[in-house]
């Protein structure tokens, strides 16, 4: 509390009292654990424990309030978010909790279409790439690994699809489209 009066030719008026008050900062809300996610997956709301959420980019621009809370974010990539919240008596805002969303991608292998004469020995199907799945044009699993012997011979065009795995996150890749074309021998 402070007294304040003022002096004018002398004379001083009354006393009148101010009265200043610094209010605690409330606490940072719980806004959780670190979220990964594969992408192609539903993107999970945020959520965070606290009163008056809100939600903030690492700009520092509010993008949204309330628990739960839709980032809309669904390309791969990582997205790092703030959450305050707010004592609503005090109007005082804390400091923020951050949460981090990561959305995994993964390429499809590297893999070449082949083309063989019959009658030829027909190479095996190659992919690089981690953890290899080959699928038939049913996309049945028809083998893991690479090379991968089909086991063809007759003469047409054989579709396969080929996936990779990352092993650390999970996630498993769009599919790459292998052809192997089997051709006639031409006639002399």
């Amino acid at each position: 509390t402070y007294y304040v009066s003022q002096a004018v030719n002398g004379c001083t008026s009354p006393t009148t009292s101010v009265t200043l008050t610094i209010n605690a900062l409330p606490a940072a809300p719980n806004a959780g654990t670190d979220i990964s996610i594969c992408y192609g997956d539903p993107t999970p709301d945020l959520t965070a424990t606290g009163t008056s959420i809100q939600w903030y980019n690492t700009a520092g621009t509010l993008i949204g309030s309330g628990s739960p809370f839709a980032s809309g974010v669904t390309a791969p990539g990582s997205y790092t978010f703030i959450a305050t919240q707010t004592n609503t008596v005090t109007t005082c805002q804390s400091l923020g909790d951050t949460v981090v969303l990561t959305i995994n991608s993964i390429a499809p292998p590297v893999a070449p279409d082949v083309a063989v004469c019959a009658g030829n020995p027909v190479p095996d199907l190659t992919a690089t790439g981690t953890d290899i799945k080959w699928y038939n044009s049913s996309m049945v699993l028809v083998f893991s690994g690479s090379p991968f012997a089909t086991g063809q011979t007759a003469v047409g065009t054989y579709t396969y699809y080929v996936s990779q795995t990352n092993t650390v996150t999970t996630c498993v890749s769009t599919v790459d489209t292998v052809y192997l074309v089997i051709s006639t021998q031409p006639t002399l």
